[in-house]
C-alpha cells in the first residue's frame, strides 16, 4: 500500500466514511501497536501513551497536508495487511525507523533512521567510532595503528609486535635457545582517543580489548613474578593462565590480582566509581586497605571520594555490551548516557537545561548507528530533546 493510499483511508476513518473493512484495518494496527510487549522494554507505559498521541498528531497533520492535494481514492481494498507489514508501513510513514528496529529485534542491524526531530546545524555527519589507537615504544617511538599496514611493526629486545589486522596487534616472545633473556624491563603503552576502540594480545597471551578514551601500560615482556600492567579508562581483559605470576591490573585508586580470568575494569577519570565486573574466574581486588573476592557476575564498585568498596551482582551483558559493540541503557541517566555517547562519538555535550537528573532511559542500540538515529530513539520518550551544533550535542528539556 502507497503512503497516499494510507492517507486516505485514514482521512476516511477520521470523517466517519470509511467501510467496514477500512474501519478494520485502522483498529487493528492500532491494537498491535498497542500490545507489543516488546515495547515495554524501551519506554514506560505513559511514554508510549504520549508516543500514541504524537503519533495521531502527526498522522493528522499529515492528511491536513494532503487536502491540499483532494486526490480521491477510488477502490476497494483487496485484502488487509499481515499485521507486521502493516505496521511496518505505519512507522515508516511516520518516520519511526527507530521502533521498527527496536520491535524486530535485529539489534546488529546497520539500517540508518532519518532524524526528523533532531536539528543539524552543520552538514557534516558525527560517525561512531572505530579502529584507533597510538602505540608508544618503549624507546618513545609513537605508531599511529589505524593508518600502519598489517604485518610486523617493529621488534624490541625478544618481542615481536605484528599488527594483526586493523583492530588487533599481537605482542609474540621470540626467545629461542641461546639467546639471551631481555635484563631491563621495557615498556609499551597503547592508548585510543575518544571514538577509538583497539584489541591487544600481551605478551604472556592475554588479550586486552580497550574502550574508547583508554590506555594500558605494559611491559614489552612479562620477565618478573608478576604479570603488572597499569590502566586508565576501560578495558576488558581475557587472562593466560600463570598460576606462579599472577596478573596484576593498576589504576590510581586501586588494585585487581587474578590469575587466569575474564574481567572490565572501568576507571574513567571523570567517573566517581571505579568498577571492576567479572565474567569468569575469580580476583582479589585492593584499594590499599579492604579486599574483595568476586565470584562470576558480581561487580565491585569503588567511591572515588568515600573509598567505600562493595560488590554485588549485576547484568554482565549490560556491564560488557560495549565489547559487542552496543550501548545497553536499563533505567540510565541521561548525563551517564551522553558521557558514553562523547567518548564514542568524540563529540562535546552541552546541556541547555540544567535539572535533568530524573531522565532515565533504557534500551539496546548498536554502537555503528549514527548519532542522530541513537538521539532519535530518546527522543521518541518525549522527555528529552537534542540539537547538533557542528561537533557539540545540546541536551534540552
Amino acid at each position: 500500500m502507497k503512503k497516499r493510499q494510507f492517507i486516505q483511508i485514514l482521512r476516511k476513518y477520521r470523517q466517519g466514511n470509511a467501510t467496514a473493512e477500512e474501519q478494520k484495518f485502522i483498529e487493528s494496527y492500532y491494537n498491535l501497536f498497542e500490545g507489543e510487549p516488546a515495547l515495554e522494554s524501551w519506554i514506560s507505559r505513559e511514554d508510549k501513551a504520549r508516543l500514541k498521541k504524537s503519533m495521531l498528531n502527526e498522522i493528522w497533520e499529515k492528511i491536513v497536508e494532503e487536502e491540499e492535494e483532494r486526490t480521491i481514492y477510488h477502490g476497494k481494498i483487496k485484502r488487509l495487511f499481515q499485521p507486521a507489514k502493516m505496521v511496518a508501513a505505519v512507522l515508516i510513514l511516520l518516520g519511526i525507523g527507530a521502533i521498527i528496529y527496536m520491535i524486530s529485534r535485529q539489534r546488529f542491524s546497520n539500517q540508518k533512521a532519518v532524524a526528523e526531530n533532531v536539528e543539524h546545524a552543520s552538514k557534516d555527519k558525527i560517525q561512531p567510532g572505530g579502529n584507533k589507537a597510538l602505540l608508544t615504544l618503549a624507546n618513545g617511538r609513537t605508531i599511529i595503528l589505524d593508518s600502519v599496514i598489517n604485518g610486523s611493526l617493529t621488534k624490541q629486545g625478544n618481542t615481536n609486535v605484528v599488527k594483526v589486522n586493523n583492530g588487533l596487534i599481537k605482542y609474540s616472545n621470540q626467545l629461542t635457545v641461546g639467546s639471551r633473556p631481555q635484563l631491563a624491563m621495557q615498556y609499551n603503552t597503547i592508548a585510543t582517543p575518544r571514538g577509538g576502540k583497539y584489541e591487544v594480545v600481551l605478551p604472556d597471551g592475554s588479550k586486552a580489548w580497550l574502550n574508547a578514551a583508554s590506555s594500558l601500560r605494559f611491559p614489552v615482556a612479562f620477565t618478573g613474578k608478576t604479570r603488572t600492567v597499569d590502566l586508565s579508562g576501560e578495558i576488558y581483559f581475557e587472562i593466560a593462565t600463570q598460576p606462579q605470576k599472577p596478573f596484576i591490573v593498576k589504576t590510581d585508586d586501586m588494585e585487581v590480582q587474578v590469575l587466569g580470568t575474564h574481567f572490565d575494569v572501568n576507571a574513567y577519570k571523570d567517573e566517581k566509581t571505579i568498577r571492576t565486573t567479572l565474567s569468569e574466574g575469580s580476583v582479589r581486588i585492593s584499594d590499599g586497605g579492604d579486599a574483595l573476592i568476586l565470584k562470576p557476575g558480581d561487580q565491585a564498585r569503588l567511591n572515588r571520594e568515600t573509598g567505600n568498596m562493595k560488590a554485588a551482582p549485576v547484568n554482565v551483558e549490560e556491564a560488557l555490551a560495549w565489547k559487542n559493540d552496543l550501548f545497553y541503557f536499563n533505567n540510565t541517566n541521561i548525563k551517564e548516557i551522553m558521557k558514553q555517547v562523547a567518548r564514542w562519538y568524540d563529540v562535546a555535550i552541552k546541556y541547555e537545561t540544567p535539572h535533568l537528573d530524573d531522565k532515565n532511559f533504557s534500551g539496546i542500540v548498536s554502537r555503528y548507528s549514527e548519532v542522530n538515529a541513537l538521539l532519535e530513539r530518546l527522543e521518541l520518550t518525549g522527555t528529552v530533546h537534542f540539537k547538533i551544533e557542528g561537533r557539540t550535542i545540546v541536551v534540552m528539556d
